[in-house]
Formats: structure tokens, sequence, C-alpha cells
């Protein structure tokens, strides 16, 4: 796999991470929901052959899968924090270039949008983006990975 794949690879996964930590801060806050509003445990009869109720059950559910959901996000965090970092290190040229061509969902003609942002032909546009996807991948791979 070359440097232009594995930076390729990076930003894609980059976007993924974003949507996936998005969705586990809302299951979280849902789960918190439902240890917050879980009903009480009460001690005034013996479990039948030594379980646990069910509310008592759901809620031991609950904590766990929160806890595995902290867990995955900081992961995620981490590894976001490291692609950011790497993209930082990159001229501003090559940032903007990354960030219209690869995280940019709304721009529809990516290079004419960036010959105008960056004042140069089409072609030059194609080679700042070479240029940046290397820069990226030696970059990320040699501090952060």
């Amino acid at each position: 796999m070359t440097n232009k794949e594995k930076a390729i690879e990076l930003l894609k996964r980059y976007k993924l991470l974003k949507v996936r930590s998005r969705i586990l801060e809302e299951k979280l806050i849902a789960l918190e929901n439902l240890i917050t509003s879980a009903r009480g445990v009460t001690c005034s009869t013996v479990p039948n052959r030594g379980g646990s109720s069910k509310y008592e059950d759901k809620l031991i559910d609950y904590i766990t899968r929160k806890d595995f959901y902290k867990l995955k996000l900081a992961a995620y965090a981490e590894e976001i924090a490291g692609i950011e970092r790497a993209i930082a290190e990159l001229p501003e040229r090559e940032k903007t270039t990354l960030k219209v061509f690869f995280l940019d969902d709304n721009a529809e003609d990516r290079v004419g949008t960036l010959s105008e942002i960056l004042g140069f032909e089409r072609s030059h546009i194609y080679r700042i983006r070479e240029k940046a996807l290397n820069r990226l991948a030696t970059i990320y791979y040699a501090r952060y990975a």
C-alpha cells in the first residue's frame, strides 16, 4: 500500500471515527438517563434461588455498557487527536486541500473550489493533493501511529 493510499484510508477512518464518537456520546446520554431512571431496588424479600431481580440485572447491564462505551470513546478520541495533530503539521495549502477533498461533505466541485481558494490551476491542485497525502501518511505513521 502506498503512502497516498494509506493517507486516503486514514482520512476515511478519521471521518468514520468522528461519526462513531457522536453516536457513542448519544448512547452514553441515553444510558445515563436509563440508569438514573431505573426503578429502585428493594431488599424486602429474599430472591428465589439466590438470583437477583430483573431490575438489578438491567441496571448492571446499563452500567457495564456505559463503561464499555466510555473506553471506546476514549480510544476514538486518542486516534482522532493523532490524526488532527498530523494534519495540523501540514502547510496551510496542503491542509486546505485535504480538508476540501476528503473532509468537506458539502463541496461539489472540489477542484474548482480549491482553484478559487488557492489561486492555482486545476492540474496544480492535484499535485498539491498528491504531495499532501504523501506528507500526511509520513507524518502520521512516523509520529502518531
